[in-house]
């Protein structure tokens, strides 16, 4: 289990919640993210590559312009995406840190509310992705977005070809009502929305979904 909190970055065993590592990693880590052994954590300006096994740092990537405040990261296929307040980029594991592309029109303006429900979801070749009002869905080999969809809530997950999010109705001088929907991803059509399930001024959890076979699916990963 790896988690990021004020600068240091953990490795904990999941059976028995013992210390595997602790390892000082730029200062106010996102979400870490591991692949072929490595797991990577980003931060201000900052991305750290550490040995998962040891929590070794082995390479520091400094860069003021591409990693500017981010918010969520994520890795598919060799290739990170992450936002941060203005736009959602793509860039490669190279030494060189390669960017493939970035769009600057889909992420304005989010909160420190949405840094918690933001990692962009890879599925095939689209990057689903929060934004403030909705959701987005972009294609992962250009950053063009293919379809844009309202949701007003926090977050959102994906199982097997559906898209369940959450849906606010605002209310004028009141809290808020907030609803669950379930979007088909091929047609983007409105398959069903819940009865009201909450009033508050924010809802933070994503949609958890157990299938009858037991597997389940949360904030765009899928467990046994």
């Amino acid at each position: 289990l790896y988690i990021s909190s004020l600068g240091f970055t953990y490795a904990i065993n999941a059976a028995t919640g013992a210390l595997r590592w602790k390892t000082l990693a730029g200062s106010f880590p996102v979400l870490p993210v591991i692949s072929n052994g490595k797991v990577y954590v980003m931060g201000n300006h900052f991305m750290f590559t550490l040995d998962s096994a040891t929590g070794a740092i082995l390479r520091i990537k400094q860069d003021f312009v591409l990693f500017h405040n981010p918010k969520s990261l994520n890795i598919a296929n060799g290739i990170f995406y992450y936002t941060d307040e203005f736009s959602t980029v793509a860039f490669d594991t190279s030494i060189n840190i390669n960017v493939v592309w970035r769009n600057n029109n889909v992420f304005p303006g989010l909160t420190d509310m949405d840094q918690i429900t933001n990692s962009p979801m890879i599925i095939g070749n689209r990057a689903y992705c929060r934004k403030p009002g909705g959701a987005v869905m972009l294609d992962t080999q250009t950053g063009n977005v293919l379809w844009q969809g309202s949701s007003d809530g926090a977050g959102m997950t994906i199982a097997n070809g559906i898209f369940y999010t959450t849906k606010r109705i605002v209310n004028s001088g009141a809290v808020d009502n907030y609803f669950v929907q379930a979007i088909d991803i091929a047609t983007h059509t409105q398959i069903w929305i819940s009865n009201n399930i909450t009033l508050s001024t924010f809802l933070v959890s994503s949609p958890c979904v157990v299938t009858k076979s037991g597997k389940m699916h949360r904030f765009g990963m899928t467990y046994n």
